[in-house]
């Protein structure tokens, strides 16, 4: 039996759904930051702007398209916590509008602050991204019991740049630890030019139209990347196989055993197989190539396994 959370038929599609403009606190304008995104590629962009909705199809082409959503925060200044959540949702989700203002959650305690925030969003048909754990000064216990949020940026290009802010992984793996299957996602979060297009996803959807987008990411059916390619990732009679554009590193990373890092020094891995132990209830992958840049797959759960963990 094949597990994979990839779909069977489809394409991959270049993604970034955290991005502001000068809308909010970005430095470019909406044209300016989506002019970027065009001429680097990018199929699907969310303009998350803080506290602003952003719905318009009046940028989009054959090769492009606008995700409607938003950024929404709750925050507590002393001791600094805090909770930022992205929300996504299509064209025909009649809930929301362009430039419709959502006011910040008040911090009262962690827990109802942060439920708040997610059913804000949720209320409103918005698929929910919680972001940039590392920088919200966070601990997993303060956000792992979400209710309807099972996407985390293991990768926000913008706090890695500004204040290298790059153990979101390590977060990651602390919920998939409780057996809770969590997809990865890497973004951007770009506010000036520097934070463009240093990270992002490919998803792999049946349709090049936003919900079939949003349905492959619910799914899981994407990786996130900061230049790597994962071509395939999946199980198969036990054995665990990934194909991949050249990395010097591959990583198999298995819960509740030890994973195996497969290296070469020339950088011309382009596939590698493991044997998986039974009790490895999640197995992901993670790939470097030549110039340290990283690759995630999103994690294959094997939940007959968990009790033998």
């Amino acid at each position: 039996m094949k597990l994979t959370n990839f779909i069977e038929t489809g394409k991959f599609y270049k993604s970034n759904f955290h991005a502001h403009s000068t809308r909010s606190d970005g430095r470019l304008t909406q044209e300016e930051a989506i002019n970027v995104f065009k001429e680097n590629g990018y199929n699907f962009l969310c303009l998350s702007e803080h506290n602003i909705v952003t719905k318009t199809d009046k940028y989009n082409t054959e090769d492009f398209q606008l995700v409607p959503g938003l950024e929404l925060h709750s925050l507590l200044e002393h001791p600094l916590t805090i909770h930022h959540m992205l929300g996504l949702t299509s064209m025909d989700n009649d809930k929301v509008y362009d430039g419709m203002r959502l006011d910040n959650i008040p911090f009262t305690n962690n827990e109802e602050s942060l439920l708040n925030l997610e059913k804000t969003l949720t209320d409103m048909d918005l698929l929910t991204v919680y972001c940039h754990p590392t920088w919200s000064h966070v601990e997993p216990f303060q956000y792992d019991f979400l209710k309807k949020t099972n996407i985390v940026e293991v990768c926000n290009w913008g706090t890695i740049y500004e204040q290298s802010h790059n153990n979101d992984p390590v977060y990651w793996d602390t919920w998939l630890k409780q057996g809770k299957q969590i997809w990865g996602m890497a973004n951007d979060d770009s506010h000036k030019r520097e934070h463009y297009c240093g990270g992002w996803n490919m998803v792999k959807c049946a349709e090049f139209t936003v919900p079939s987008m949003l349905d492959s990411l619910r799914r899981g059916s994407f990786y996130s990347t900061m230049g790597p390619e994962i071509y395939d990732f999946y199980i198969e009679d036990g054995i665990g196989y990934v194909k991949c554009s050249p990395a010097k590193s591959i990583t198999f990373i298995t819960m509740s055993n030890w994973g195996k890092c497969f290296r070469d020094s020339s950088a011309n891995l382009t596939e590698a197989s493991l044997n998986l132990p039974f009790n490895a209830y999640m197995t992901r992958v993670e790939i470097e190539d030549k110039d340290g840049k990283i690759a995630w797959s999103n994690p294959i759960m094997r939940m007959d396994r968990f009790e033998h963990r």
